[in-house]
């Protein structure tokens, strides 16, 4: 068995051996168990292969409508469903302020909010900031939000959620609130 004619096995396959290459490997190939088999093995693979071309089916004239009619549903089944989610977050954002507003405990009062200038100087271009305090008893949640003008700033307030009523102390029961 030689070892140099083994190597040429790919061509054998690929058929790139030609003339004295193609005669001498064949003669190899009586001599040469291993390669043998593997040409064997080789033929019958092809051989499986162009059966199941030939019994393979045509794709059907219809079937790129059919995948495209498909995308069409599954896309309207997602918009819906994103409809159906916005529809959830605006009734959310309705709902859930009015709700909270509702169920407040009676007697609260809102502590007055104070807006003051800020104690740094403006620069000439520069309007006078403004810094909104609101005393410790207020019991609020203030969330500033930056927007995209330089010297506008939001605040949300909200407020403070009580878990348990605190009794009144005896100043505010002698002052009646």
């Amino acid at each position: 068995m030689s070892e140099e004619l083994c190597r040429h096995l790919d061509d054998y396959f690929c058929r790139a051996l030609e003339g004295d290459q193609r005669a001498e490997f064949a003669a190899h190939l009586a001599i040469c168990p291993a390669c043998r088999q593997r040409v064997a093995e080789f033929e019958q693979c092809n051989q499986l292969l162009q059966r199941a071309v030939m019994e393979s089916q045509a794709v059907p004239a219809d079937l790129g409508e059919r995948i495209r009619h498909r995308i069409r549903q599954s896309a309207r089944r997602r918009m819906r469903t994103a409809a159906a989610l916005a529809s959830a977050a605006a009734l959310l954002v309705a709902v859930v302020p009015f709700t909270i507003s509702r169920h407040q405990p009676t007697g609260i009062r809102t502590a007055p909010v104070v807006a003051e200038p800020s104690p740094v100087p403006p620069q000439a271009d520069q309007h006078p900031r403004v810094q909104v305090v609101f005393p410790p008893s207020a019991d609020v949640i203030a969330v500033p939000m930056e927007t995209s003008r330089p010297n506008v700033t939001i605040i949300w307030v909200y407020p403070a959620i009580k878990t348990a009523e605190t009794p009144p102390s005896k100043a505010e029961e002698r002052n009646g609130t």
